[in-house]
């Protein structure tokens, strides 16, 4: 969101700047006048020579000038404004030996000395590293936690998994194996359970919740905004064929990626938040790992709130979430 501002920003100043140049320019020209640049006021050559419709030419000049100096310098002050937040926001890009071939990712990262912990924030279906940055106001959020936030590309259907079947589809391999690493060697985290946590939306949600039931040793929070967290439901949905088989004929390789059957590794090890809106179409989804839960006496947050599956919802949600994992790591409040 910052960099659209930023954009508008830029192009003001521009038009604005250009403007300020060519009134100032065309004034020089003119008999009677002379510009200054030192001093940014127009001023009449000595003499008394100069009649009462050449003073008030001279002063409607001026204020046209002093008019457009002004709005540019406002707009210059809001560009370094919305620049210096800006500035958090890092593009980062490694190759993946995994996927075979360069990553890019966005990453947040707080102003404040010494160590940090790291929320990851993925992305749903259809997006990419991008979405968070251009479709939430995630910058001014973050300014609020002292955390890094890494936004990576999880791929449009890439669901976070080793698939079996489409051999540059190893999401799972390249979060776990090569991003966190990367990050921890890239910036001073405490890399550790401790100072970590994930969180993600739609085919993210199911991603976060996913990592930490089959790597609770690594996170200490998780949680989901409108997660696909029954991926059973979905047989034919989402390209998740592409990813999982036929679920048919590779039911096995559904349910080891299913979160149902993956949830008793999370009891007394993760913090998990999770919630939906009541017209989002995971709200069942949703309710049936909430049951899950409960069977299985594992602690969560859950909420269903107003709001369907769109980034008025997430965008609206994404403070909770961020001071839900600022409680559970490492320096983070």
């Amino acid at each position: 969101m910052k960099r659209k501002l930023l954009k508008k920003y830029s192009s003001l100043n521009n038009i604005l700047m250009r403007c300020l140049s060519t009134v100032i320019l065309s004034e020089a020209k003119k008999p009677g006048f002379f510009f200054k640049p030192k001093d940014w006021i127009f001023r009449r050559p000595a003499g008394s020579g100069a009649s009462q419709n050449d003073k008030q030419q001279f002063f409607s000049r001026r204020k046209t000038v002093s008019i457009l100096s002004l709005t540019a310098l406002i707009s210059i002050f809001l560009f370094a404004t919305v620049y210096s937040t800006e500035k958090n926001i890092q593009t980062l890009s490694h190759f993946s030996h995994f996927l075979g071939k360069e990553q890019k990712l966005n990453v947040y990262v707080p102003n404040s000395p010494g160590k940090h912990s790291v929320l990851y924030l993925l992305h749903g279906a259809y997006g990419s590293y991008v979405d968070w940055v251009d479709k939430s106001d995630i910058e001014n959020i973050a300014d609020k936690f002292n955390l890094i936030i890494v936004m990576p590309d999880g791929g449009q259907f890439g669901w976070y998994t080793d698939s079996p079947f489409e051999k540059d589809n190893q999401y799972e391999s390249y979060i776990i194996k090569e991003l966190i690493p990367f990050i921890d060697s890239t910036f001073d985290t405490y890399a550790e359970k401790d100072g970590r946590g994930i969180c993600g939306l739609s085919m993210g949600g199911y991603g976060a919740i996913k990592f930490a039931s089959k790597y609770p040793g690594m996170f200490a929070s998780a949680s989901s905004m409108s997660g696909v967290l029954a991926i059973l439901n979905h047989p034919d949905n989402w390209s998740m064929p592409n990813v999982f088989g036929s679920q048919k004929e590779h039911l096995d390789v559904w349910k080891e990626n299913d979160l149902l059957e993956l949830a008793p590794a999370l009891k007394g090890k993760v913090a998990i938040k999770f919630d939906v809106g009541i017209d989002d179409h995971t709200l069942n989804d949703n309710r049936e790992y909430l049951q899950r839960l409960q069977d299985l006496g594992i602690s969560f947050e859950y909420g269903e709130f107003p709001g369907a599956h769109n980034w008025d919802y997430w965008s609206g949600h994404i403070f909770e979430h961020l001071q839900f994992h600022a409680r559970h790591l490492e320096g983070a409040q």
